[in-house]
This record gives C-alpha cells, sequence and structure tokens, in this order.
C-alpha cells in the first residue's frame, strides 16, 4: 500500500473519529441504563448489538493499521 493510502485513513480518521468515539459512547450507554434501572428494557439485546457493533469497529481499526 502506497504512503498516500494512509495519509488519507489517517485524514478520514481525523474527521470522522470523534463523531464516531461519541456514537460508542451512547450506544454503550444504552446498555449501561437497564443495569442500573433507570429504564425497564431488557439488557440482552442491547448487549447483543452494541458489542457486535464495538466488535466491528474494532476489527476494521485494526485491519487499516495492519497494512
Amino acid at each position: 500500500m502506497s504512503c498516500c493510502c494512509l495519509d488519507t485513513y489517517a485524514e478520514i480518521y481525523a474527521t470522522v473519529g470523534p463523531a464516531v468515539m461519541v456514537c460508542q459512547l451512547l450506544a454503550v450507554l444504552e446498555v449501561i441504563h437497564p443495569l442500573l434501572g433507570w429504564v425497564r428494557s431488557g439488557v440482552a439485546m442491547p448487549v447483543m448489538q452494541v458489542s457486535i457493533n464495538i466488535y466491528q469497529s474494532i476489527d476494521r481499526s485494526v485491519f487499516l493499521y495492519a497494512e
């Protein structure tokens, strides 16, 4: 992979990274709120959805920086 692509990835991450981190934080809070009893909903479904999304995010970021 050429050096130009790595610069592009860094620019994309610098642009989109903060927004993605906020969205991931909100997703984790979606799991924490039922655990604390603040909302009357189950915990299982949000745990499955959030864990899959976080796993995919980590997998993609590792893949981008491994090349």
